[in-house]
């Protein structure tokens, strides 16, 4: 059965123009990282769990994926991992990409 949502590391992108994707996500990395300061662990963890549930289907999906899914391009370690150690706003800039069709 299809699912309308993408699986985090392989799926189509989202529909935004293709011309539109990098304006976007440049303008939406901004403003997260420009609000929320990254000892702010909490609210970037709910933040991601937010975006992630939007690329995953379900809350529970996207909270499996940040706690049990090791990245590549970091190491190996996970969204949660990364969040702890103060690099919440690379995992933000990480899953905007991914939802707008920029990685995956």
């Amino acid at each position: 059965m299809n699912s309308p949502h993408r699986r985090i590391g392989g799926f189509a992108p989202i529909g935004f123009p293709t011309s539109r994707k990098g304006e976007i996500l440049i303008k939406v990395r901004k403003s997260v990282s420009d609000a929320i300061p990254e000892q702010q662990t909490d609210s970037i963890w709910r933040i991601a769990l937010a975006i992630a549930k939007e690329i995953e289907g379900t809350t529970q999906a996207g909270e499996n994926w940040m706690r049990n899914e090791a990245i590549a391009e970091f190491g190996g370690l996970t969204a949660t991992d990364l969040i702890e150690v103060g690099q919440g706003g690379q995992v933000i800039g990480f899953l905007l990409d991914v939802l707008v069709g920029c990685r995956g």
